[in-house]
């Protein structure tokens, strides 16, 4: 297969997670095999791209790395060695492909049976890459991927307007000078007898039955990240067919229906830092990599995957490298176009081994001097500290007006909560576009902390007489209602975090009774 054809595709896939995926292992190729030595050289190819005749040219001796179907050698994504192993469909490539308990009991309600039983070798190579990168509990053995299962992954994108295909590409390629910076090992890229550092299908998988088998960062090289290998998977080459693939639509004389896997492949410690993904460190100081999560992501969780963040529930949240290097660039080459730039955030909402959902967002992303983006950021704090304590009181006063014991009454009446972070979410981002053009300019931010304040109090309000009134309150006792209301307007006007941004001039108490 001709990888450089990776790097140019945009056909449809049929699916998100496929077609983001495809944009992954498209950074990860240049990453590895195209990698410029530091920022001067990537802003070059940035504007004057190679033709893809001279990428092919360029990826043409690692090619042969690339082959799907080479029942002797290495087989990209595949175990050298592998004997035997368990039959399985190609549909079982895909995450949220349903398991064999789940077609016993006929239970398969959403995701059908018999989806995806034959693809070409294109959407097979993306769907290899998509299991072995996001790879979740398999049952025994059959490990993560190098993040856990269902990583969320941060690419940034252009601030120009009609970027290229190639600038969305390689605004996330980092110099090997950054690489260098962030890992402290050698960073050799280029040379032929690296590539078994590199590329693990290269070499014998490192079975992992025992303790002691695991992959630790000083194990391996920086690119291995790309490209880690934790499940044991090989391709079967005698059950091809012709037709047309079930993914893009092609038509292939050797449609791939089948694989074989076996348990107890690469085992990679958590101490292994994928670039293209944010971090939590946890009060251990141990680094977990960030999730997708049920409902997805909000602006919540925005501060902390765009820059360092000290928010209640994103304390200790850490960038990915690959976001945190475009700071660099954005001060080098794109001062002009400061908050056009946004992240492309992609993911997995995964249930153990059951996916839930799979989602794809973006976010702004804003770059500011040093002096600004400190200010920027101490005043975005004050906000998500109140907008958290907002939604809390809504949470808790909704379920007082609806249950006459509600301390008794389990659950976190999470949809309450989940519909608040949805109904601000654009007013948060129209604020913070303002506060950064604002501090910008003269970094004055008291009026814009008000402004909210209001806002959070008008949605809390009428959130809370939709959810109270519509919801299952028992009786519709009007007088725990009201109750319930008049404990929200007092927490909105006396809770710190609210005060803070309310101040003593500008913010009026919200009467009761409203």
């Amino acid at each position: 297969m001709n990888i450089a054809d990776i790097t140019f595709d945009q056909n449809d896939l049929g699916r998100p997670d496929l077609q983001c995926a495809r944009q992954e292992l498209a950074v990860a190729i240049l990453q590895t095999f195209l990698a410029p030595t530091d920022h001067k050289d990537w802003y070059r190819l940035y504007r004057e791209p190679p033709d893809k005749a001279e990428i092919e040219k360029r990826l043409a001796p690692v090619n042969k790395y690339f082959a799907l179907l080479d029942p002797e050698g290495p087989a990209f994504m595949q175990d050298l060695t592998l004997e035997g192993g368990e039959p399985k469909p190609i549909a079982s490539l895909l995450i949220d492909t349903p398991g064999g308990k789940t077609l016993k009991d006929n239970l398969d309600h959403f995701v059908k049976r018999g989806g995806y039983s034959a693809v070409c070798h294109r959407c097979c190579m993306i769907m290899l890459y998509a299991l072995q990168s996001y790879a979740p509990s398999g049952g025994v053995g059959h490990r993560t991927g190098l993040r856990g299962g269902g990583p969320l992954t941060t690419l940034v994108e252009p601030p120009e307007v009609g970027a290229t295909d190639w600038q969305k590409l390689w605004i996330n390629v980092l110099p090997q000078s950054s690489l260098q910076d962030a890992y402290g090992r050698e960073y050799a890229g280029t040379e032929p007898g690296d590539w078994t550092r590199i590329l693990p299908w290269l070499q014998p998988t490192r079975t992992s039955e025992r303790k002691g088998s695991e992959w630790y960062p000083a194990d391996i090289h920086a690119l291995h990240l790309l490209w880690a290998m934790p499940r044991r998977i090989r391709l079967d080459a005698e059950t091809l067919k012709a037709g047309e693939c079930q993914s893009c639509g092609c038509h292939s004389e050797q449609l791939i229906t089948q694989y074989k896997t076996k348990n107890y492949g690469n085992n990679y410690d958590d101490s292994c830092l994928h670039p293209l993904s944010p971090y939590r460190t946890d009060k251990k100081g141990l680094r977990y990599a960030i999730k997708g999560k049920e409902g997805g992501l909000t602006y919540q969780d925005w501060l902390g995957i765009s820059m360092q963040n000290q928010t209640p529930e994103a304390e200790g949240v850490s960038p990915a490298l690959v976001v945190r290097d475009y700071a660099t660039k954005a001060d080098d080459y794109f001062q002009q176009a400061a908050f056009k730039a946004s992240l492309w955030c992609f993911g997995f909402d995964m249930d153990n081994m059951k996916a839930r959902s799979f989602y794809c967002q973006r976010f702004p992303l804003i770059h500011l001097d040093e002096v600004q983006l400190d200010d920027f950021h101490s005043v975005v704090e004050t906000w998500l500290r109140a907008a958290f304590s907002a939604q809390n009181a809504l949470r808790t006063y909704v379920k007082e007006a609806w249950f006459r014991y509600a301390k008794s009454v389990k659950g976190t009446l999470s949809q309450v909560s989940a519909h608040f972070w949805q109904q601000t979410d654009t007013a948060f981002f129209a604020k913070v576009a303002e506060l950064a053009e604002q501090i910008s300019r003269d970094g004055a931010a008291q009026s814009l902390n008000v402004a909210w304040w209001k806002l959070l109090q008008h949605h809390c309000l009428k959130q809370f007489d939709q959810w109270a009134l519509d919801g299952p309150a028992q009786d519709k006792d009007m007088k725990r209602i009201v109750g319930a209301k008049n404990k929200l307007i007092k927490t909105l006007n006396s809770d710190k975090n609210l005060k803070t941004i309310k101040g003593d001039r500008d913010g009026q108490d919200i009467p009761k009774g409203v």
